[in-house]
């Protein structure tokens, strides 16, 4: 088996080992195939992927995208479907391995479909670019026609519009007015005007009748006057009038200008609020949204069933692994290895058995036991037995404890006899020998069995001469 069989074999599910010389490493080398496929088909979907979506960086950035997803797609498949195939092969027979393996393949099949889904948004776009790019131009202008028609009514324009409109009508109205005296106060004018030309009539009538000048407007003095009051009246009526009319235009074109600005001031905030939505939008509805295609296949049957062809082949090709796999059914290799599973579990199974049953016997024989201790506690020939086995047992313990305890002391006291010796150094031989002979002589006390008790051996295991040694306590003094 050449290096390239190997890989197609691992892709099929198995390792070359498992699979030397075995009749079903053809159909094992063709699902491995199978997958090789689906692995180059995704590594070229995610490559797409990666590149369309990162159209806004650098172009290093992204060919490094689309490396990266390419190998991304590649390890995604490489890894999930050998695995699936190894368990689709090696299952168990009957009705529960075949409701597993349905499960799983319902499981794998989502996944497929999902991945499958996002790498479409990246492929369809290519493939329905001129689809997409139209709809979402009709999408902006449908959403640019709404989006005015609200913005309008969320900032009354048109009233504000109609007030100018008022405005402007009532101006017009008073500039008419200011140009126009009323009727009333026209005549008030004429009839002050008439007064004074009979004033002047009769004046000049009496300077005709050799009347000197002066006489005659003495004598026309109280008509003088009732015209100039008359004259008056219709002038300050006049002046009034127009100073009324002015300041009603005056007023008229300050309501004006006020609306114009509030006007010019929402149609500033309206096209700021338009710009921004619509950067928004420009940015949002492209080819390559997901709202723009869901959108296009909604209301354009032509598009949806040619972006079904697409995702149909797309989602064929990688599920032609599984095809091929439900082509072969399952191999000699899987069933043995499924068998001998089911052999290991049986056996595990009847070790936890064998475990709690030996475990049941343990407890039986452990109650029994302590029924037999409760029971012999209680005879009198049992407690002596016991107290005779603790008494031997302390017997050879105190030996070994006082052992123990007189080498660690000399162990101790050895410290203290070489600092003596260095501090003394004239004197550090004559402690060295009296050293080496207490060292001797607990040695010699050690080893020598208690004359108490004839016959004992030392504690070491030896028993020494039979030369009288002396008493416990002399040994003691001797030591100290």
């Amino acid at each position: 088996m050449n290096r390239c069989e190997k890989w197609l074999c691992r892709l099929g599910g198995y390792s070359p080992a498992e699979v030397e010389g075995s009749q079903d490493i053809g159909r094992i080398l063709r699902i491995g195939s199978g997958v090789l496929v689906a692995a180059i088909f995704a590594a070229l979907n995610w490559a797409i992927a990666g590149w369309t979506f990162s159209g806004d960086m650098d172009s290093s950035v992204r060919y490094a995208v689309a490396a990266f997803c390419a190998i991304l797609g590649v390890i995604l498949i490489c890894v999930f479907d050998p695995s699936f195939i190894y368990f689709l092969d090696t299952k168990r027979s009957g009705v529960w391995g075949s409701i597993k393996a349905s499960g799983y393949a319902v499981v794998r099949m989502g996944l497929i479909l999902m991945i499958s889904s996002l790498t479409s948004q990246a492929i369809i776009p290519l493939l329905l670019q001129n689809e997409l790019a139209g709809h979402a131009l009709k999408m902006r202008e449908a959403h640019e026609k709404s989006r005015n028609a609200d913005l309008a009514i969320r900032f009354d324009t048109k009233e504000k519009k109609s007030t100018i409109a008022a405005i402007s009508t009532e101006i017009e109205q008073l500039q008419k007015a200011a140009e126009t005296l009323p009727q009333n106060i026209q005549s008030h004018l004429t009839s002050a005007e008439n007064c004074w030309q009979q004033y002047n009539k009769r004046k000049a009538a009496l300077i005709r009748q050799s009347l000197p000048r002066k006489k005659a407007s003495a004598q026309l003095q109280g008509e003088a006057q009732r015209c100039g009051y008359q004259m008056q009246a219709a002038r300050k009526q006049r002046d009034d009038y127009f100073s009324s009319a002015q300041e009603q235009l005056k007023v008229a074109i300050q309501r004006k200008n006020k609306a114009i600005v509030e006007l010019d001031q929402t149609k500033i905030a309206i096209e700021q609020k338009t710009a921004e939505v619509s950067r928004i939008e420009k940015d949002s509805y492209t080819p390559t949204s997901a709202v723009v295609l869901a959108d296009l296949l909604d209301n354009e049957p032509a598009a949806k069933y040619k972006w079904a062809m697409i995702t149909g082949i797309l989602m064929a090709v990688e599920l032609l692994f599984l095809l091929l796999k439900l082509q072969t059914g399952q191999t000699a290799i899987g069933k043995q290895i499924a068998a001998n599973r089911l052999k290991q579990e049986w056996a595990i199974e009847q070790g936890i058995e064998q475990s709690q049953h030996d475990h049941t016997i343990w407890e039986m024989l452990n109650a029994a036991s302590l029924r037999a201790a409760e029971a012999g506690i209680a005879s009198p020939n049992v407690i002596q037995a016991f107290e005779q086995m603790q008494t031997h047992y302390l017997q050879a313990l105190a030996p070994l404890e006082t052992c123990r305890a007189t080498i660690s002391t000399m162990g101790l006291n050895a410290t203290e006899v070489e600092r003596h010796q260095r501090e003394y150094p004239q004197l550090a031989g004559v402690i060295g020998q009296l050293w080496t002979s207490a060292v001797r002589k607990a040695a010699e006390i050690l080893v020598t069995p208690d004359a108490s008790r004839p016959g004992q051996r030392s504690v070491f295991g030896r028993t020494p001469s039979p030369e009288g040694k002396p008493s416990p306590s002399k040994r003691d003094d001797q030591m100290h």
